[in-house]
């Protein structure tokens, strides 16, 4: 499959915060995420089965979930959106430095892309709720159970903050850095959050940091 970015116009604004913050987004992968074992990114790969399984990556970012899948089950087919160009032009490097055949990327809406319904198999929201207000947090999470197969998978990425005092302190500046309402996000019952969209966790694996949750539509 040939790796290409499509410019689709969207309604949802990345803004310029995104066009700064892109060079050293991937710095994540180098202190929260340092340890590859718990980190959230192998514990994505941990929940998706070893098969031909079609993937949305949302908010893909430089695409480090994206390369990651990719790189531990070459049978998916991965696409990631995004609407920052300059993070999909640093995914697209680091796609072409590992030679990856089954990842496309396009610059699309999240609440609003061009894929028809019951498309993708397992749906990707990484990091990407806290971002936004609850009006669009609404809108993605509709937009992902509309485009998943009735059987799919919606795979979240969350920050969590752990009683931990080892990690207390290594959360705080994410604290400092993350917009309005992200104290408030972190209060949240997710189990009650999620069910208000017709969507239940299945499962949840607790990182450092992070938790990464297995959810499902619910099947009336």
């Amino acid at each position: 499959m040939d790796i290409y970015i499509k410019w689709e116009d969207g309604i949802m604004s990345s803004g310029v915060v995104y066009k700064t913050i892109a060079n050293v987004y991937d710095l994540l992968e180098v202190t929260y995420f340092k340890d590859k074992k718990t980190s959230p990114r192998n514990a994505v790969v941990n929940l998706l089965d070893e098969e031909d399984v079609k993937i949305l990556d949302i908010c893909s970012g430089t695409g480090a979930n994206a390369i990651n899948i990719a790189k531990k089950n070459s049978r998916s087919k991965i696409v990631g959106i995004d609407l920052s160009k300059k993070m999909l032009a640093l995914a697209k490097q680091k796609i072409d430095k590992e030679n990856l055949q089954n990842i496309r990327l396009y610059k699309m809406d999240a609440t609003k892309t061009k894929f028809q319904e019951d498309t993708f198999d397992v749906v990707v929201i990484s990091l990407v709720l806290h971002e936004v207000n609850d009006i669009i947090r609404g809108q993605i999470l509709n937009e992902a159970k509309r485009v998943l197969k009735k059987d799919g998978k919606i795979i979240v990425v969350e920050w969590w903050e752990s009683d931990k005092a080892s990690e207390k302190i290594p959360f705080a500046p994410i604290k400092l850095m993350e917009p309005n309402g992200f104290r408030e996000f972190l209060k949240l019952d997710m189990d009650k959050y999620f069910d208000q969209f017709d969507l239940y966790i299945n499962d949840v694996i607790e990182c450092p940091y992070t938790r990464v949750y297995e959810i499902r539509k619910y099947m009336y």
